[in-house]
């Protein structure tokens, strides 16, 4: 049985390249697994044989698919890798139009390539999997153990880290954080986002909008961080239903606690009080969820973080080989 390499191609370092391929490299402590970035690495002094899979992640541009299709023949398989429902991007209502056709087709695309070379679709969830009956694509979940950073003193604020994507789950936080600040006067809440974001939030006191930053750059951000709680609303959308739990991963990884959507797909990985709240997405709980973490002790808090950071090492230990063998 020959032992493979891995060679992931993408357009940029993304949080699926992280949480899917890097973060294995690292716990395997395995040079096998091999990520690049598309835009910046040239493609022609990269070293394959037959023994190794060259993964896309999403989408590795139209240089990334001509060079693979090159070497089809020299290496031992290709695999397209997809971390949400791209092919129906373009009809859903969480993106705009624009952005929601270009993921189609990015897809259309590179899939177009892979399944013509004989290549696989792998898929980040069950639930995203079950959308290709006729192709049944293997599965390969997240694995990441938060690296908390511990001497950073604990800071009065709660956030949510989310893009534009999440649009709509954004501007329902609106009426929550408002009345949130009228209880807590002392609490911050951060957020990430451009100048549609920071009008929505302009007259509530004591938001911090953060402007857009690439993942690495994120990464670096939140080493500095320890905060309280992380909050993660998703609506139970047919799109947002093949989404993956990394933001468990975020909101652990700042030493916050999180405050989830009881939805897929934190239902199925989250158990409620223990490893953070879940939340039916009602304006009244979420306030009241979010409050009762607030108002908790420093060492309630840490002992739900505790659980999550637990969770995720046994994600780890069932999932960290999963596909890659």
């Amino acid at each position: 049985m020959p032992k493979y390499s891995y060679l992931v191609l993408s357009s940029g370092i993304t949080p699926s390249v992280y949480y899917y391929f890097q973060t294995r490299a690292q716990f395997l402590d395995d040079e096998s697994i091999q990520c690049i970035d598309v835009n910046t690495e040239a493609l022609n002094q990269v070293r394959i044989n037959e023994n190794t899979i060259v993964i896309i992640n999403r989408y590795a541009g139209v240089n990334g698919l001509w060079w693979l299709y090159q070497k089809r023949k020299k290496i031992a398989k290709a695999v397209y890798f997809i971390d949400d429902d791209m092919p129906r991007a373009y009809r859903s209502s969480e993106l705009s139009w624009w952005y929601g056709l270009k993921t189609t087709m990015k897809f259309k695309v590179s899939w177009w390539v892979i399944r013509n070379i004989g290549g696989e679709l792998w898929c980040s969830n069950q639930v995203l999997a079950n959308r290709f009956p006729e192709i049944r694509p293997k599965v390969l979940p997240p694995v990441w153990m938060p690296t908390v950073n511990r001497n950073a003193e604990e800071s009065p604020v709660y956030f949510y880290h989310g893009t534009w994507a999440h649009r709509h789950e954004i501007e329902w936080l609106v009426p929550i954080v408002r009345e949130i600040q009228k209880r807590f006067p002392n609490h911050v809440f951060e957020i990430i986002g451009n100048r549609k974001v920071k009008k929505m939030f302009a007259d509530i006191p004591r938001v911090r909008v953060l402007a857009g930053m690439n993942w690495e750059k994120y990464l670096e951000y939140c080493q500095q961080l320890h905060y309280q709680v992380g909050l993660a609303p998703c609506f139970d959308t047919p799109f947002n239903q093949t989404r993956s739990h990394t933001k468990l991963f975020d909101i652990t990884r700042v030493g916050a606690v999180g405050v989830y959507s009881n939805t897929t797909p934190y239902q199925d990985v989250i158990t409620d009080a223990q490893m953070g709240i879940l939340v039916y997405n009602n304006t009244q709980e979420w306030i009241e969820a979010i409050c009762r973490l607030l108002d908790a002790s420093e060492g309630e808090r840490k002992n739900i973080h505790e659980n999550a950071l637990i969770m995720c090492k046994y994600n780890i230990e069932i999932n960290l080989f999963s596909i890659l063998k």
